[in-house]
């Protein structure tokens, strides 16, 4: 088995249990005693290839009996390559600090060290105007926490970070400064949640480009997005969510692959480019309750399959936290008539056409579902839990409601989906149906009733010189078109009624596509 060899520096090899088949690299031993020193008489911090067990700026206090928020000085001139191992959950505490760069151009340089096991703390800390890097960096069972950090105008680098086993990184309160960039390209590994809560990216561009974090979340709670790009450009994660966001630039978001894309409660002021142009790797899109005053553009394929499994963040009483659960039919239904409006604005007709239809047998499946849900609902209301009648009389009120919703919905299945072409939009469809229709009738006519045997009356040499399908197929498209067929006229009391039932339906297909196809083109 590999394990880490740290050697002091009396040439002792020391044995880091913790990183067993993780890290096989030799370490000096560095007790913390010594970092402490060399920050409390202001000598800049210039290490690389040691181990420190548990460093931790709140020790630091305690040992120089310092207030717990006092704000330490802390010069870098680098620290690299070092491995930060836990002690007491802690792997490395930089809260509280005023880092200060020796080199303004390499600014605070953290690269290639490595974080075992333990909390990373870099809460309520100030990292001056110059640029901040943790770039090539490796976390193993950890959590970052920039808790009310405050970055100044340079970038901010994490990319070609790698994570293993679960790790979670938390930005809340963040000013990241006016101007500069924060960049994730390149992470690969993270199997946990990067959030941002209230921060304050002021105009920095983000960079979560080519990320390999299939079981990562990104989460984005009550923020505004810089004019600058957001850009997670053929990443691969699990799911991106923007929960009361204001987005006032481009949301880049043509990832490679996600499970869940959720933009809820936001506001659109410019443009979300969704999806990967794919045809099986479908992610399902959320967009409930956001205003959209800018436009969105999805590259999938438009299917059911984005939409029918999104999810939704809604708040659980019964554990006093935010979860993710499924969206109701009505909430889809809203979202695809935004969708639908959103396309027809950027000529995409066939997509517009395709979110309407999709919206309308959400919308229609939504009232039933309603209804049902008031069952439960019932049982739950004081008022009714008290009076066995009250409770009667509500489910009866229900149960009527829900009879009539369930024969609306079949009314729209049959003559506003399938006989009049998807609500109007295929009109090749309806067309189709006129046809089987009309044919089916007629072999009524023909072959139930013998439209040449005597069951119908002949006044024209026309009808009597042509073979019976002929005469029955030209009959039921007269009725059909409610064209008055006075030469042609039925014996049999049966033929009769089903001439008005031929009528009615006609009648009724027509009327329902006319009404329709000219919202459509109205719309």
């Amino acid at each position: 088995m590999i394990r880490a060899q740290i050697k002091n520096k009396n040439g002792k090899t020391y044995i880091c249990p913790e990183l067993a088949g993780k890290e096989n690299r030799e370490y000096e031993m560095v007790p913390t005693d010594n970092l402490y020193g060399m920050i409390h008489e202001g000598v800049p911090l210039k290490i690389s290839g040691i181990c420190v067990q548990g460093f931790s700026m709140a020790e630091y206090r305690r040992k120089y009996r310092l207030a717990e928020d006092k704000i330490v000085d802390i010069a870098i001139d680098s620290v690299i390559d070092c491995l930060f191992c836990v002690r007491d959950g802690t792997a490395a505490d930089f809260s509280y600090c005023n880092f200060i760069a020796v080199d303004e151009v390499a600014g605070i340089m953290l690269d290639g060290n490595v974080f075992y096991c333990g909390k990373v703390d870099f809460s309520y800390s100030h990292m001056g105007d110059c640029d901040f890097s943790m770039k090539g960096c490796r976390f193993i069972k950890c959590e970052i926490d920039f808790t009310y950090t405050i970055f100044g105008n340079g970038d901010i680098y994490f990319n070609e970070t790698v994570f293993e086993d679960k790790c979670d990184i938390t930005f809340t309160g963040v000013d990241f400064g006016e101007e500069g960039e924060l960049t994730f390209s390149y992470m690969k590994g993270l199997d946990g949640a990067v959030e941002f809560y209230q921060c304050d990216f002021g105009e920095n561009a983000l960079d979560f480009a080519y990320m390999d974090c299939p079981k990562c979340q990104f989460v984005f709670w009550e923020i505004e997005t810089p004019a600058m790009p957001v850009d997670f450009v053929d990443s691969v994660v699990g799911m991106i969510l923007l929960y009361k966001v204001n987005v006032n630039g481009l949301l880049d978001f043509r990832i490679s692959l996600a499970e869940h894309i959720v933009i809820q409660e936001s506001v659109i002021r410019d443009c979300v480019l969704l999806g990967n142009q794919g045809y099986k790797n479908y992610t399902c899109y959320c967009l409930k309750k956001s205003t959209l005053l800018g436009r969105i553009k999805i590259q999938n394929r438009f299917s059911k399959k984005l939409f029918h499994k999104q999810l939704q963040y809604v708040y659980d009483p019964r554990q006093d936290e935010i979860v993710l659960c499924p969206t109701s039919s009505t909430d889809k239904a809203n979202q695809l008539t935004i969708l639908s409006e959103n396309y027809q604005s950027e000529g995409e007709t066939d997509n517009a056409d395709a979110a309407y239809v999709l919206s309308k047998r959400y919308r229609s499946l939504g009232r039933i579902h309603d209804l049902w849900t008031d069952y439960p609902a019932v049982r739950r209301t004081e008022e009714y839990r008290k009076s066995r009648l009250k409770r009667l009389g509500a489910y009866l009120e229900i149960s009527v409601r829900l009879f009539g919703s369930v024969i609306a919905w079949l009314f729209e299945k049959v003559f506003l989906d399938v006989l009049c072409g998807n609500y109007a939009t295929k009109p090749s469809k309806f067309l189709f149906w006129i046809i089987a229709i009309v044919t089916g009738f007629a072999w009524v006519y023909y072959g139930c009733f013998g439209i040449d045997l005597g069951h119908f009356q002949m006044q024209n040499a026309l009808y009597q010189s042509m073979k019976g399908w002929n005469v029955a197929w030209i009959y039921s498209l007269q009725i059909f078109l409610q064209i008055e067929s006075g030469d042609l006229v039925p014996n049999v009391l049966g033929a009769y009624y089903f001439t008005i039932m031929e009528k009615i339906t006609g009648l009724a297909m027509f009327s329902v596509f006319v009404v329709s196809y000219t919202r459509k083109v109205i719309k």
